[in-house]
């Protein structure tokens, strides 16, 4: 096949002669060209070329971008580096995502985002993995691709739902956060029986023993002492068993809970705690069901995995380099 480019001296198309040896002729006036010119012009003209590909890609996927919140900027803005400009996926998570959230008396906003690093974290001294910051109510978890995509693939439930959430919770979505939504079933994996399973051993547990513990606020302390067992911890157990089940299932995450009115009374103390722990072994006998029938495969696949994360940092730097 004819190798063809734009030349430095007259922007003309160049054909290599026909044996492919290093002598590039011009086809508009078949001069010989300096090989010296031509390489860096080609450099030039290939950077540019990447530029105009990438910059194309971002405004054929640009959303709308919702304004964010003037309070969630300024918890944003504590970073050593312009987090902001480095975010390729912001959204909501928790109750607000699940259909479950009452302001101002139990809940807080939660908000959880993945961010590429600037390059000096690549290249230098810097360090960086997450990025956590509680004010008023406002929760907020930032993580770098790196970290996060590890997460994603030990089918992490608190970070799997980022990738499933509805269009309505995003905060910021770029074409880099788009192509990991498409890309998700990539980190699918029966690894999620562990993850959903040890989650929610972990909120029976604290449903019980974590009275007064460090985590809570004065809100969730008040509900422990009038229900005898911590109400959030119970409705996070019911939640994750019923959605570990359906991903072992369908191989979808339904993150908005079509069961969320339940949660909502769990959460407000009207179950009983022996409620809670027998609906919950009845959830649990039945996550093991579904793991055994799974059709999910037994690993991601941790390949394709690794060129996506390569290709996701390469054009972010890229673009940072030029745009």
């Amino acid at each position: 096949m004819e190798k063809v480019m734009l030349t430095s001296c007259c922007k003309a198309v160049v054909g290599f002669n026909s044996d492919m040896v290093e002598t590039p002729i011009c086809s508009r006036c078949g001069k010989a060209l300096n090989p010296a010119d031509l390489e860096k012009f080609i450099r030039g003209e290939y950077k540019e070329r990447i530029r105009v590909k990438i910059q194309n890609k971002v405004e054929r996927y640009k959303l709308k971008a919702k304004p964010i919140n003037g309070e969630l900027l300024k918890v944003l803005d504590y970073c050593k580096f312009n987090l902001i400009n480095h975010i390729i996926l912001l959204g909501y998570r928790g109750s607000i995502v699940h259909g479950t959230y009452i302001p101002k008396k139990i809940d807080d906003k939660d908000v959880m985002g993945i961010c590429i690093l600037p390059k000096e974290y690549y290249f230098g001294l810097e360090n960086f993995e997450q990025y956590e910051k509680f004010e008023n109510d406002w929760d907020v978890v930032i993580y770098s691709l790196e970290k996060y995509i590890r997460l994603l693939l030990k089918n992490n439930p608190n970070v799997m739902s980022l990738l499933w959430l509805e269009d309505k919770h995003y905060i910021r979505k770029t074409f880099w956060g788009q192509l990991l939504i498409e890309n998700r079933d990539l980190f699918s994996s029966k690894l999620a029986y562990k993850s959903f399973c040890g989650y929610a051993y972990g909120q029976l547990h604290r449903m019980t023993h974590g009275a007064h513990q460090g985590y809570m606020g004065e809100k969730r302390k008040k509900l422990v002492e009038k229900f005898g067992y911590d109400c959030k911890n119970a409705a996070h157990l019911i939640r994750l068993l019923k959605m570990g089940i359906e991903f072992l299932t369908t191989e979808e995450l339904q993150v908005d809970r079509p069961e969320k009115h339940q949660l909502i009374e769990i959460k407000k103390g009207l179950w009983t705690l022996e409620q809670v722990k027998d609906f919950a072994n009845h959830l649990f006998k039945a996550l093991e069901d579904a793991y055994i029938n799974s059709k999910l495969k037994n690993k991601p696949n941790y390949n394709k995995v690794n060129e996506l994360l390569i290709r996701i940092t390469e054009e972010f730097l890229t673009r940072e380099n030029f745009i």
